[in-house]
Order: C-alpha cells, then structure tokens, then sequence
C-alpha cells in the first residue's frame, strides 16, 4: 500500500540538559508542546547533564516529568549521552557525545535551541538552518544562522551590536495564564488582612541575591499593615540569611508543577524580584504578572537587567537595598497603586505573554524559513568551522598567537 510522504516540517529542538528547572528549558518545552502537530514534527534531544570541565557550575536538578509531558504532545524525546563539556573551549564542545548518530538517524528541515546567542558546539558543526530563541544578545555568524528571535529588548539590543546580515527580532517566552487552583493562605496560617510577599527560584546558588530580604527587614518597621513573606524553592542561603536578619520567612520547597507555582502567585500580593544574577528576561516576572502582581526588583552592577523590560512600567525598579525597602513600604502601604499596577501588569502579560500568539509567531517563522531553504544544507567550510578547528588544536592555536598575521586570514 502506498504511504503519503510526511509534509510536515521537521524541527529539531537541541538542549543540552534539556529537562531542568531553568527558563531556558522550560520556554523551549512550552513552545514544542503548543505547536500545531499538523504542521509540525518536534525532535527534542537532550542528555543528563555531567559536571563540566573548567568550570565550577552546578547543573540544576532535571524534571523527568518534561518527557512525558512531551510524548503526550507527540513529540520525539531523544536522549543522547555526552561524557561532558569543555568550557575552557569557547565553542564548549561536547566530549564523547553520541549525539551525531542521534540526530543523523531523524529528519531535520530546521534547527531549533534557545542559546546564549554565541557560536557553540554542536551548531557550528551542523549543516542545517538555524533558528535561535537568543537569551544573552551574543551573536554567531556561522552562514547557517538563518533567524535570531530575541527573548528580549535587552537580548536585542546586545544582539544588534554585531551588525549581522540576519533577521531578528523580539519574541517574550510564553507562560502560561493563572492555574484554577487555592493559594496558600489558610495552609501557612496567613490571614485575608495580610500584605504577602515572595519570590521563587530553583535551588541555585549561583542564583542567590539578598537584597529582598533584607529590603523587607529594613521596611518592616514602617509598615501600617500587617504582611508576610514566602520563599519557595531557592538557595539554602535564604535559611540563614532569614536568621541573621532575625525575620520570620516561610520557605517551602521548590515548586515542581506549575499548579503549584500558580498557587503560591495567588497569595501574593507582590512578587518581590531577587535574582542576584541578572535577568535575560525574568520568566518568574512575567508569571507573576500573568497573576495580576506588581513586582520590585533592582539594578545590580555589571548584571543583566532584561526584567525592566519584561516589567514594562507595571512594578518598580530600584538601584539600592534602601530603595527596594522603600519601595515595599510605598504598595504595602498603599493598596490603591498596588492594585493598579497588578491590573496593568495582567493587561500587558495577556497579549504580550501568553502562549498562543508567541506560538503563533513562530509557526509563521518556522513556515517561512523551512520554505526558503527547503533542501538547503549548507557547507561545513566557514570561517566558524575553522575556527573551532584552531581553538581544538594546542598547535594551531599557538601558531596563531605567534603569528598575528593570519589572524586576518584564519
């Protein structure tokens, strides 16, 4: 019996841990299971994670729960193993990986990763069209760059530094509209009359900022409301600081579901923003805006600051610990703003956040690419390709440095 060639385009998704708690993971497993299955056939490759060489990054803890998750959207979950990473590479190549005999074994029309943006293993090795969802705004000139689609004005704007020939533009990660599900109140004893604050993050260090906190412990004193605060998930760090600044925290454990996320975002009042590592964007911003919170947040020295952006007037943004505390007392305070905001924040979250028309926007890429370089496989050759080449070889890289000429031809 004749079968019907498959019209649909093949999209492989490539992330290297895949299934963690990070936003980068999350964004791209949320976009795989809203696209039309019609149109579309999803490869999603990731590997367990190993400790990196060079390089003293934790890999956070996966959630296995993403597979499932996955095939129930008709995905293709492939897993491929890689012994680790060479982060003293700037290509961080892949040590003993065998995800070339993965990937060759699908078809791939299109490429698909959410990045830094930099020229990386194993992109620079393949041939097919790439599409990135670019959270750092580092570019990568490799010839089969074919769109950079940034997570944020801020990404966007790092991007453009470069001047690449490429189509770009902004696209926010989706998340998903409030959960129907209780909040938390009358499990941790918190009354109706409370002013709630809090954040979420995954257990990360690297992560850790305290100037939430201790925002809060400095505004306490000047607060005509009664009010509470709630950690969930979050560095160990947040135990002790809780006790040296003497304040009573509710710490509960991280929230592996997002009904769970949803239900701690109901009982806030204000999501009170403390990454102490910058933001490309700030995904947990725009959930607590698609609950109806205003947020605050501050500015620190040499990090990211994409959550400004991502915030879009509707909470505050501040530059000290002073000034944050300030900023509690100000919507503790004063219900009437604080309400304002939230109802701003949930407007601008709807359109600009939700998941159907970010979903929309890159079927309408993925549909315009995929046509465009039908078939097209483009050669290994580059200037890129060479230069990973050099980097991986002791002898080429030191025959550069010696002889600064060629860096005009290599």
């Amino acid at each position: 019996m004749a079968t019907t060639k498959d019209q649909r385009i093949h999209i492989s998704m490539i992330m290297y841990g895949g299934l963690s708690y990070g936003g980068a993971h999350r964004q791209t497993i949320r976009l795989a299971c809203a696209l039309d299955r019609t149109r579309f056939a999803i490869n999603y490759f990731w590997c367990k994670p190993n400790q990196d060489l060079n390089s003293d990054f934790v890999w956070p803890e996966l959630d296995y729960s993403n597979i499932e998750l996955m095939r129930s959207h008709g995905i293709n979950v492939i897993e491929f193993k890689t012994q680790t990473r060479d982060i003293a590479n700037k290509y961080h190549p892949w040590i003993n990986t065998t995800f070339f005999e993965e990937y060759a074994k699908v078809r791939t029309d299109l490429v698909f990763a959410s990045r830094g943006g930099y020229p990386e293993y194993p992109f620079i090795k393949l041939r097919e069209p790439i599409i990135e969802w670019n959270i750092f705004g580092c570019a990568d000139p490799s010839p089969n760059m074919v769109c950079s689609a940034a997570i944020s004005h801020w990404a966007h704007a790092n991007w453009k530094k470069a001047g690449l020939p490429l189509d770009a533009e902004i696209i926010y990660p989706a998340v998903p509209g409030p959960a129907d599900v209780s909040d938390l109140r009358a499990k941790l004893g918190i009354g109706d009359d409370a002013v709630v604050l809090g954040f979420h993050q995954r257990q990360d260090d690297h992560i850790y900022g305290d100037h939430a906190l201790r925002a809060y412990a400095a505004a306490l004193p000047t607060l005509q409301k009664p009010s509470s605060f709630i950690i969930v998930g979050g560095s160990p760090k947040y135990r002790a600081l809780a006790a040296e600044l003497g304040v009573d925290v509710h710490f509960l454990p991280i929230a592996k579901e997002y009904e769970d996320v949803s239900s701690f975002l109901h009982t806030l009042d204000i999501f009170a923003h403390s990454g102490g590592a910058g933001e490309a964007h700030g995904t947990v911003i725009q959930e607590a805006m698609m609950h109806g919170l205003p947020s605050i947040t501050m500015l620190l020295e040499g990090k990211a600051d994409g959550q400004v952006g991502t915030m879009a007037g509707t909470g505050l943004v501040t530059r000290t610990v002073g000034e944050y505390a300030q900023a509690i007392t100000d919507l503790v305070n004063d219900g009437d703003r604080r309400h304002a905001l939230g109802a701003q924040a949930r407007a601008i979250a709807s359109e600009r956040y939700a998941i159907a028309p970010v979903t929309r926007r890159f079927e309408e890429i993925f549909t315009e690419k995929a046509a465009a370089y039908r078939g097209r496989r483009f050669s290994p050759l580059n200037r890129v390709a060479l230069d990973f080449m050099i980097e991986s070889s002791p002898f080429l890289k030191k025959l550069r440095a010696r002889l600064p000429f060629l860096r005009r031809f290599i």
